[in-house]
């Protein structure tokens, strides 16, 4: 598969895009030319190096973990670890819940 890349105008702004060893297009949008080029470069730079990394890889949400640490914490007394798991379950703030961490 060709590797499409380049920089094009979009609106008032400028649109990196690349693709991504598995084929996958990436676009990215910037006000300045200049920004939009040098992130592709990064990109391109990365993936001739063998340093580039799926962007989508290493994210996790809040929520699960929060789960997660709640599950391998063993030093916590009984009442304890049942207060955070209360807590947790009465989280119902969609923000907060569904919030992406990256790694």
């Amino acid at each position: 598969m060709a590797r499409v890349t380049g920089v094009r105008r979009r609106g008032e702004g400028w649109e990196a895009y690349y693709r991504e060893p598995c084929g996958r297009a990436r676009t990215k949008t910037f006000i300045l030319q200049k920004d939009a080029k040098a992130w592709r470069s990064e990109r391109l730079l990365a993936m001739r190096n063998g340093t580039w990394q799926d962007p989508r890889l290493g994210h996790v949400r809040l929520r699960a973990y929060a789960d997660d640490w709640l599950g391998e914490r063993t030093d916590l007394r009984p009442t304890t670890f049942s207060k955070y798991r209360r807590l947790l379950d009465n989280i119902s703030c969609p923000p907060l819940v569904t919030h992406i961490l990256t790694g």
